[in-house]
């Protein structure tokens, strides 16, 4: 899975995402926090707040990081548009 982090803009309620700390904050220095400060919070505990964000970290789920399910055959006797006869 991979680690994802949820930035929210408290002034205009705006939300972004990002795979790493310094994507988010070389795009967003005003930010009221340094990214060396960031890389020692403790996430997993908290979410980082100030009077200007909050910052969440999350991971990011895909198919295979869920497990594999069945997909369930609806109809095994699907006929092709492109067969060559329209019905007509």
């Amino acid at each position: 899975m991979r680690k994802i982090f949820h930035l929210e803009i408290k002034a205009d309620n705006s939300h972004k995402y990002y795979g790493s700390l310094s994507a988010l904050c070389s795009e967003n220095p005003d930010l009221g926090i340094s990214k060396f400060t960031l890389d020692r919070f403790d996430f997993d505990a908290s979410n980082f707040e100030n009077a200007i964000c909050i910052i969440r970290k999350s991971v990011m789920k895909t198919t295979g990081s869920v497990g594999k399910k069945k997909i369930k055959k609806t109809s095994t006797n699907v006929k092709s548009k492109r067969s060559g006869s329209n019905g007509a």
